[in-house]
């Protein structure tokens, strides 16, 4: 047994515990020295916003976001709850989205889609399909039992 403390072997200590370098950032305000540690840690991502706003556009999810950047999409999902700037550039990004779908939209109407038109009438005018209903009023609120299963048997054969 080589190293484990066996006949004739002396057991050697653990080597001690590199201790992690600290960095110091020395700030100058005015004529005072401010010493500020690095928390340590990976760098801040950095994103583009005129991307973000883009991707916003497409109307990509934040798992696509994610891919995209090459990150997690807790860290997308940590941006738009933190940084009010990631958040106010992907909405823009998404809305100026629906202005171009409703854009193209309006588009296909006016030259003549006719499901477009209709879908849009729906939507903006407040149009139905007409459903007609026939109702007849026979009046059988004042016969039996028996008598309305007599009516009914009779209206199954009509």
């Amino acid at each position: 047994m080589k190293g484990k403390g066996g006949k004739g072997e002396a057991i050697q200590p653990k080597p001690k515990a590199r201790k992690k370098k600290q960095i110091v950032k020395i700030v100058k305000h005015q004529d005072n020295e401010i010493k500020i540690k690095n928390k340590g840690g990976r760098p801040k991502m950095e994103f583009d916003l005129k991307t973000v706003e883009k991707l916003g556009q497409l109307h990509c999810t934040e798992s696509e976001l994610g891919a995209f950047f090459n990150c997690s999409t807790e860290t997308i999902s940590r941006r738009m709850v933190n940084e009010e700037s990631f958040e106010v550039a992907y909405k823009k990004g998404w809305d100026m989205g629906n202005v171009s779908l409703r854009r193209k939209q309006f588009e296909l109407a006016i030259a003549g889609n006719i499901t477009m038109l209709i879908w849009l009438g729906k939507q903006f005018l407040g149009q139905k399909d007409k459903m007609e209903q026939t109702n007849k009023n026979i009046g059988l609120t004042h016969l039996s039992d028996d008598e309305l299963k007599k009516e009914l048997e009779e209206l199954e054969q009509a």
